[in-house]
């Protein structure tokens, strides 16, 4: 009689496969949770990198333009600065932890492929008595290590594929999943070639002792106890755990946990550019009070009345604002200043300045240029910032 080894086959290919799957989907959940927080980060530090531009534009504009635009950029300049340390801070902590995350990802994932090689291995052992019954030196009729194949996830299919993670989906993402592998070891034997069962029984000529070992992510559970028949079909199970992930997933759960707490889009939104976002800081409110009624001592941010700085506001940036982005960066952005270009100077429209090394030279250009006014005030025919309250030094 022979043994039908097909279905115990294909049990083991579709038990393989559904390893292979979880291993596979977990790995890519957790590539796709660091390409969020990745572009998130990313984006932040756009959004510093471009108020930085602008702050250095609006200085570069201050020195090249009239007391009007002086008077109405202090402010800005002033609190600029706040919200430039306030995203700085936010996105050092979100890269660090980020950082963090992906190291401790980089050790799951690897060991998800490592999973992925053992699944797909199997090993078997088969010892065949001879004639007289007896198991000998001849007896190795089957003996095979499986070997570890190089292996990787292949990208899902449509049916697959999850959702991408947005600002909603995140919030709800659950926990990556323990995920562990365990070692089984089946024992299979019959009494004689044709497949009799072993149990209180002799091996005679040609009887067999099975065992293979594989790997798996489900449960093993202990079937020896139970081994009293069928001994040459129903196989004796134990299993073990391989930690091969030790503490690694409950601590990239931590990690994912702490980046999503650091994300630092909600502290890197505000812009110098908007009106609301520069408005409403102490800073702005004490340097306008400052500037736009020249009152040089003030540490306040506030004026009795009240209307008095509201009506000093609202005549150098329009009502509730509407004209502060062309005040303070569209008509100062359309003047030309001075960089360098291969060896020479050329004269480009102050908005279309966009290097960091452009803007210095710029903002180099500029300050040189307003030093050779105060000390020559024909050097220029247009109106300096010479006897901006504030913004100059007194002269003699």
């Amino acid at each position: 009689m022979d043994i039908d080894n097909t279905s115990t086959g294909n049990r083991k290919q579709s038990e393989n496969k559904r390893c292979l799957l979880n291993s596979m989907r977990l790995q890519r959940t957790t590539e796709e949770k660091k390409s969020y927080y990745d572009i998130r980060i990313a984006n932040a530090r756009k959004n510093f990198e471009d108020n930085l531009k602008q702050l250095l534009k609006l200085q570069i504009a201050t020195l090249n333009g009239d007391k009007a635009l002086a008077k109405a950029a202090v402010p800005v300049i002033g609190a600029a600065g706040d919200i430039l340390d306030q995203c700085k801070a936010k996105l050092d902590d979100a890269q660090k932890k980020f950082d963090t995350a992906a190291r401790i990802a980089a050790k799951v994932g690897k060991t998800y492929s490592i999973m992925q090689h053992f699944v797909k291995a199997t090993s078997q052992l088969k010892l065949t008595a001879d004639s007289t019954g007896y198991f000998k030196e001849t007896s190795f009729t089957q003996k095979s290590l499986g070997k570890v194949q190089p292996s990787k996830c292949e990208a899902p299919s449509g049916g697959e594929k999850a959702a991408a993670l947005t600002t909603e989906t995140v919030a709800r993402e659950p926990d990556l999943p323990p995920f562990a592998l365990k070692a089984k070891l089946s024992v299979k034997c019959s009494t004689n070639s044709g497949g009799s069962t072993c149990h209180s029984a002799t091996v005679a000529a040609n009887g067999w002792i099975q065992l293979d070992l594989a790997h798996t992510t489900g449960d093993v559970p202990d079937t020896t106890a139970a081994w009293r028949s069928n001994t040459h079909t129903t196989s004796a199970d134990f299993g073990n755990e391989i930690a091969l992930l030790d503490d690694n997933i409950t601590n990239l759960n931590n990690a994912l946990k702490e980046l999503k707490e650091a994300d630092p889009t909600a502290a890197c939104a505000a812009k110098i550019t908007d009106h609301n976002s520069i408005a409403g800081t102490g800073l702005f409110k004490r340097l306008a009070i400052k500037i736009l009624l020249q009152k040089q001592d003030n540490e306040k941010e506030e004026t009795s009345p009240a209307e008095t700085l509201e009506k000093a506001l609202t005549t150098a940036y329009g009502e509730g604002g509407k004209n502060f982005n062309k005040v303070v960066h569209e008509t100062p952005g359309n003047r030309q200043t001075e960089i360098s270009a291969d060896g020479k100077k050329k004269t480009e429209p102050l908005t279309s300045v966009e290097t960091f090394t452009d803007l210095a030279d710029a903002l180099a250009r500029a300050t040189l240029k307003r030093l050779a006014i105060e000390t020559d005030p024909q050097a220029s025919g247009e109106p300096t910032l010479k006897g901006v309250q504030g913004c100059s030094g007194k002269t003699g």
